[in-house]
C-alpha cells in the first residue's frame, strides 16, 4: 500500500503445482482490498467470522491424533473415538492423493499402500487418528497409512493434507445469510487452553455488511471454545475460496472485540 508505514499491509497465499496461478476468483479478495484504507469498528459482541485460511483452532484437536497423546489421556479429546463431537456437517479428512490439489503420495514412508483420503472426522463423529506402523503393533491397531518422515527425522505418526470439506454453501450465500460478517483473512498468534477456549488477534479483517463490503476492521480480537466453534456455533465450509490455496474458508460464530 503506498505510503504505508508497515512492512507488510496485508497477504495472498496462493498453491499451484502447475506453476500456475489463477486469479480469476479472486475477485472479492480485491474488492476487499479496495476498502483498505475505510476503518469501520465494530461493537464487542458474537458475529459469523470467515476463516480464509488460518485454522489455528485446530491445533488443539490435531494434538489427539497423535497416537501416543491419545492413548496416553494427554489430549483434549482422549477416549472420544467413535463419538458424535461436532456438528453434523463437520467433515474433516486427512487427503492423501487428489491431482487439482496436487497431492500424489500412493505410499507412505514406510511402504504401505494409501487411499485417497482417511476420514478424521465424519458427520461430526471422531473416526480416526494416525497411526504409523510401530504405533498400530503397539496399541494393537492397523496402521491408517500415517507414517512420515522428514529429511532429518524418523517416523512419525502425522497428517498429509488436513482439511475441512466443502458444506454445500457459497460465501455469498453466507453474506446473504448473516447482516454482518467477519472476514479473517490474517489470523495468526492464537492459542487454544487446556480447556479448549480458542483466542486469536486478526492481524487483517474486513467487514462485509449486507453482502457489501463496508471496510477494514482494526484491533480485532476473537474467542470461542472449538467445542462451540466446530458444534452449535458452526456456520459453514464454503465451496469456493477467496484466495487460490488448497481450503476452503471455515466459517463459525466467534466473540468478537
Amino acid at each position: 500500500r503506498k505510503g504505508s508505514p508497515n512492512i507488510m499491509d496485508s497477504v495472498m497465499p496462493y498453491s499451484s503445482h502447475t506453476g500456475k496461478v489463477d486469479l480469476a476468483g479472486c475477485d472479492l479478495f480485491f474488492e476487499m482490498h479496495k476498502k483498505f484504507d475505510d476503518i469501520v469498528t465494530i461493537e464487542k459482541g458474537k458475529y459469523p467470522v470467515m476463516f480464509v485460511m488460518d485454522q489455528g483452532f485446530l491445533a488443539k484437536f490435531q494434538e489427539g491424533l497423535d497416537p501416543t497423546f491419545y492413548h496416553n489421556n494427554a489430549c483434549y479429546y482422549a477416549g472420544k473415538l467413535d463419538q458424535k463431537i461436532f456438528h453434523e456437517k463437520v467433515n474433516l479428512v486427512d487427503t492423501r492423493f487428489n491431482e487439482e490439489k496436487g497431492l500424489f503420495h500412493r505410499f507412505d514412508d514406510e511402504g504401505n499402500t494409501l487411499a485417497e483420503k482417511l476420514p478424521v472426522i465424519e458427520n461430526g463423529v471422531f473416526k480416526n487418528i494416525f497411526y504409523d506402523n510401530a504405533a498400530a503393533k503397539k496399541y494393537s491397531k492397523e496402521s491408517t497409512g500415517n507414517g512420515r518422515r522428514e529429511y532429518n527425522t524418523s517416523i512419525r505418526s502425522r497428517s498429509y493434507h488436513l482439511d475441512f470439506e466443502a458444506t454445500g454453501e457459497t460465501t455469498s450465500e453466507v453474506f446473504e445469510k448473516y447482516p454482518k460478517v467477519i472476514v479473517a483473512i490474517l489470523a495468526g498468534g492464537g492459542d487454544t487452553s487446556s480447556n479448549g477456549d480458542y483466542s486469536s488477534p486478526v492481524q487483517v479483517a474486513f467487514m462485509v455488511e449486507n453482502g457489501k463490503v463496508a471496510g477494514r476492521l482494526e484491533n480485532l480480537n476473537v474467542n470461542n471454545s472449538i467445542d462451540k466453534m466446530m458444534g452449535d456455533d458452526f456456520v459453514a465450509v464454503t465451496n469456493d475460496q477467496l484466495v487460490p490455496i488448497n481450503k476452503n474458508p471455515f466459517v463459525c460464530l466467534m466473540n468478537a472485540f
